[in-house]
């Protein structure tokens, strides 16, 4: 993800090594409510000195807020094609992505948040199997972090969808 913004592939690994997850997400979610006019250099000193959140982080985006992925197409390219040969390479019909995208809905609900990370929208569900549904990230630190912040919210929020109880697997799929 660090990379996906310009963060160079050797500083992203080493903020990776020195910092939680938490706090690198924390401020890749904050850099738009920023105004950077170097995104990647802004992001790694806000990840180093922990900088707290810009005013208005935590409510409705702004309509001047830039979303990160419109700087960087390129990426968001990447992401979507990441997403494409997911959906192709584990054969996920389309009937299980119209449930990810209920999913996507309800996640800020249960997380108790105004929306749903980009990250975590654009993760893959496979079809759920008896008892237990598989969800796919493209990035380790986001299915740490899904782990940690958003198991019970997804899980809820495919019970809501799915109308059962599941157990949820993040899994880390390059």
């Amino acid at each position: 993800m660090l990379c996906a913004i310009g963060v160079t592939r050797k500083t992203a690994e080493a903020l990776a090594h020195l910092y939680p997850a938490e706090r690198i997400i924390a401020q890749i979610d904050m850099l738009t409510l920023r105004h950077a006019d170097n995104p990647p250099a802004m992001l790694v000193r806000a990840i180093q000195e922990d900088w707290a959140a810009p005013p208005g982080y935590g409510k409705q985006e702004s309509d001047d807020a830039v979303d990160i992925w419109d700087t960087v197409p390129v990426h968001r390219e990447k992401a979507d094609e990441w997403r494409e040969r997911m959906i192709s390479q584990y054969r996920v019909d389309a009937e299980t992505q119209a449930s990810w995208e209920q999913v996507r809905g309800w996640v800020p609900t249960f997380a108790g948040r105004t929306s749903c990370p980009d990250w975590l929208g654009n993760a893959v569900l496979l079809p759920p199997g008896t008892g237990y549904a598989e969800v796919l990230l493209p990035e380790m630190m986001h299915r740490q972090a899904a782990e940690r912040e958003y198991r019970e919210a997804v899980e809820d929020a495919l019970a809501t969808v799915l109308r059962r109880r599941v157990k949820v697997r993040f899994r880390y799929a390059p």
